[in-house]
């Protein structure tokens, strides 16, 4: 009996002491690599205000593009972090819609290099390129801009929906038709 509560107290503070430790090397911080040979890139976007501790931007849309052009699509999350591991290598970081704050919209467009041991990569106001944000048509209370427009408007309207609508940035897209 006594033998058997030593073991289990001596197996207990060795649990204590290998838990932290094993739930430490759980976490991967920017610039690590896997075993594979992929870096963790992560990417913080962050608005700021005068005299105040940044404000983190959730939801940020952002495409990671190779040298070769294939691209990566990830988004911020609560906390304003997107992570991607990428193989070692210059890439071009963009976000494909504006981030719009205080009236001012706010777009990303950077090359940077993928390596071990890098940092953070830091969105803000300072290495953003400031851009109008896009206007647009106020819903009425049902919910279709299209309301307020003149019913021959309206019928040529509905001719021409049948597609779909791809954002690529700045107010820019593609139409691709579904007919």
């Amino acid at each position: 009996m006594i033998r058997s509560c030593v073991s289990l107290f001596a197996v207990s503070i060795v649990m204590v002491a290998i838990a932290p430790a094993a739930a430490q090397a759980q976490l991967s911080s920017a610039g690590d690599l896997d075993p594979s040979g992929r870096v963790l890139a992560k990417i913080t976007v962050t608005i700021t205000e005068p005299g105040t501790y940044g404000r983190p931007v959730s939801n940020v849309s952002l495409l990671i593009v190779t040298e070769g052009g294939d691209r990566i699509g990830t988004r911020t999350n609560d906390a304003g972090v997107a992570s991607s591991w990428l193989k070692p290598g210059v890439y071009r970081f963009v976000t494909p819609d504006p981030v719009v704050w205080q009236g001012n919209a706010y777009t990303w467009d950077l090359i940077m290099p993928v390596r071990p041991g890098m940092g953070v990569i830091k969105l803000s106001p300072e290495n953003a390129t400031k851009v109008t944000p896009v206007v647009t048509p106020t819903a009425t209370a049902i919910g279709r801009p299209e309301a307020d427009v003149p019913r021959d408007a309206q019928e040529s309207l509905q001719t021409r929906r049948h597609g779909s609508w791809f954002n690529i940035g700045l107010g820019y897209g593609a139409l691709v038709n579904s007919d």
